[in-house]
């Protein structure tokens, strides 16, 4: 599994400032069905307000075709058959602990199973 954290993008980038060690936001985990890929990826929940956000901004960088299904734009769906969105939730990243927690679920893409995340991450809660 890859991790793409666009906090980076957030912070050095538009706010001009380090990374903070300690930080939180919303995630999604998007696999690709026909290579094996597998990707979670974490955004700032300032640069991303919804979970579509980050769905749209990842397929943006990586030529993937999709499109908002709703005006508040609210739910970006995947047009290529190959990827999907296997849900969402948020996350926090504990830097002083060095440990990330995901919890909770996404309302357009619904939750991920997180107990194999964890487990497959080797974070908390």
């Amino acid at each position: 599994m890859k991790i793409i954290d666009y906090s980076h993008d957030y912070y050095t980038r538009l706010l001009k400032q380090p990374v903070p060690a300690s930080r939180s936001g919303k995630f999604v985990h998007v696999i690709n069905s026909d290579s094996q890929e597998e990707f979670l990826i974490l955004a700032p929940v300032d640069l991303s307000r919804y979970h579509a956000t980050i769905v749209e901004r990842f397929c943006k960088q990586n030529d993937i075709q999709g499109r908002y299904i709703s005006a508040r734009r609210d739910d970006f769906k995947i047009l290529d058959p190959g990827w999907q969105v296997q849900g969402g939730g948020f996350w926090e990243i504990n830097g002083g602990e060095q440990s990330i927690r995901l919890y909770g679920f996404s309302q357009a893409y619904g939750g991920c199973d997180l107990e194999d995340l964890r487990a497959r991450l080797g974070c908390s809660q």
